[in-house]
């Protein structure tokens, strides 16, 4: 069913002479490298992101769910699967690249290459990856964009730790000081949005580690103020039940 939603928007854009200019991006560029499945894809277009969304979804019977205005971008659902569908940031997608939080989240694929909704093996070749990501992800690193991204959105420090623990990656240096020194501005962000990412983070298996990491660089203590005092005891007690957990596993 992905592959139909997905080959449907391919032939909506071409129709509108707009497929030459959208991009598959984020964590569906990942999925494809690893040759894993797709599901949920994001692809950046050009065009007003959430009037092309409605306007597909009205076509093909689909269910359109603007995300904030801010955004500018819109999820477009059927049967289980969806496509988020957001505009450049930008001129060009290396504009848009270049303005998110790392990495290994800042590469793109043309979507003309994904023919009948299939992505082939040689698509990988023609990656558009202006800050490393590739290689990031080969070294099993995070790392920023950059500092001012982290500090125009400061839910993206969660995020950096919420990919670490995903991924079971390592935090790039300079990434974790730069965490650190912003971590003051973590507080001020949506509870709902700040809320979101650490259920992320606390239902990964091995979350302790990235966990400890926040708790190092003051992001927990400034996000949970009222649990500055008890958060050595906290993180003693989380990482037990970690271990445990990780044990009865094994077992199992």
């Amino acid at each position: 069913m992905s592959e139909l939603l997905l080959s449907s928007f391919i032939n909506f854009l071409s129709s509108k002479g707009l497929i030459s200019q959208a991009y598959i991006v984020g964590g569906a560029v990942r999925d494809i490298i690893a040759a894993k499945p797709l599901r949920d894809i994001d692809v950046a277009v050009i065009r007003d992101a959430v009037g092309l969304g409605n306007e597909f979804a009205a076509l093909t019977g689909s269910t359109a769910v603007p995300f904030d205005r801010k955004s500018a971008t819109v999820r477009v659902a059927r049967g289980g699967f969806f496509i988020d569908i957001s505009s450049f940031k930008g001129n060009a997608i290396e504009d848009d690249l270049r303005q998110r939080d790392i990495t290994i989240n800042a590469m793109a694929l043309p979507l003309s290459l994904a023919a009948n909704g299939l992505i082939s093996a040689k698509a990988k070749d023609s990656i558009i990856d202006p800050l490393g990501g590739l290689n990031d992800l080969a070294a099993k690193t995070v790392r920023m964009v950059s500092e001012e991204n982290l500090k125009s959105d400061p839910v993206r420090l969660l995020r950096i730790y919420r990919f670490a623990a995903t991924l079971g990656f390592s935090v790039d240096e300079a990434t974790a000081e730069a965490a650190a020194r912003l971590a003051p501005l973590a507080g001020s962000s949506a509870p709902e949005r700040l809320a979101e990412e650490l259920r992320h983070i606390f239902s990964m298996p091995d979350s302790a580690d990235a966990v400890r990491m926040m708790r190092y660089n003051r992001l927990l203590e400034n996000i949970l103020p009222e649990t500055k005092g008890q958060l050595d005891i906290s993180m003693t007690r989380y990482t037990a039940v970690e271990i445990a957990i990780a044990a009865f596993m094994q077992m199992s």
